[in-house]
């Protein structure tokens, strides 16, 4: 009798440890969802925002040849002109690039 009671403890000690191992196993495993549910916010989060990048990379790409001739031109030719005649020339550039449908922002300021 002693022996059948030290039997059934020894299956209950043994059972009682399987279930609190695999308690903490429940415990991790929930903490890994939970991480990986994060991370996939996150990176949905970061596709929207890189899809928003790649939108206005590519409107900016699309003015850049008109933007440098204005630059470029600005800081060549500014330097020996007055303002007002700056001014001009300037909307002489912008009126030939439309001309030529050279893009270029139309927030370029003089």
């Amino acid at each position: 009798m002693i022996a059948k009671v030290q039997l059934l403890e020894k299956q209950y000690n043994e059972s009682k440890q399987e279930k609190d191992y695999l308690d903490n196993e429940i415990k991790v495993t929930e903490g890994r969802l939970s991480r990986s549910g994060q991370l996939t916010e996150g990176l949905a989060d970061e596709q929207i925002r890189w899809n928003e990048n790649v939108i206005v990379l590519k409107e900016e790409l699309d003015v850049l040849l008109g933007n440098v001739f204005l630059s470029a031109s600005s800081i060549a030719y500014y330097g020996p002109f007055t303002g007002v005649y700056r001014d001009i020339i300037v909307e002489e550039w912008i009126v030939k690039m439309k001309e030529l449908e050279i893009p270029f922002s139309e927030s370029y300021s003089i």
